[in-house]
This record gives C-alpha cells, sequence and structure tokens, in this order.
C-alpha cells in the first residue's frame, strides 16, 4: 500500500520503507512555492503525483497561505 506523508517541506509517497515519489514546497512567510514533483516511473499512472500535491494544498490550507506555482518551459 503506497502511503503519503508531510516530512521537511515536502510530501513523500512511500511503498513500505521505498521512497517512491516526493513534491517539494518552500515556505516563505505565507508564500508556499511548489517547485519539484518526482514519481519513480514504475509507479506511473496512479496518480501518485496528484496524491502528494493534494497532500501538501492540505498541509498549506492549514496556514491559509498564497500559494505559488512555477512553471518551467
Amino acid at each position: 500500500m503506497i502511503e503519503i506523508l508531510i516530512e521537511n517541506n515536502r510530501s513523500i509517497a512511500k511503498d513500505g520503507e521505498k521512497l517512491i515519489g516526493e513534491c517539494d514546497y518552500k515556505i516563505n512567510g505565507d508564500i508556499w512555492s511548489f517547485y519539484h514533483t518526482f514519481v519513480d516511473p514504475s509507479y506511473g499512472g496512479q496518480g501518485i503525483a496528484k496524491r502528494l500535491l493534494d497532500c501538501a494544498l492540505e498541509e498549506a490550507k492549514k496556514d491559509n497561505p498564497v500559494v505559488q506555482s512555477l512553471t518551467l518551459e
């Protein structure tokens, strides 16, 4: 079973003890900047990246922050 947790300014996905994904963010006052998401390709297509972001956003909502997304082209 895949578990999603908050740890050190990131949400992480674990399959047992194996880290399989993460969504990293920085907090500056009331601004949360999400800058990196990764899921092990062998776990792709299971909605894990969405679950990582949803978990981090739920954590952010506790502080009523301004959420900022960085997009690189």
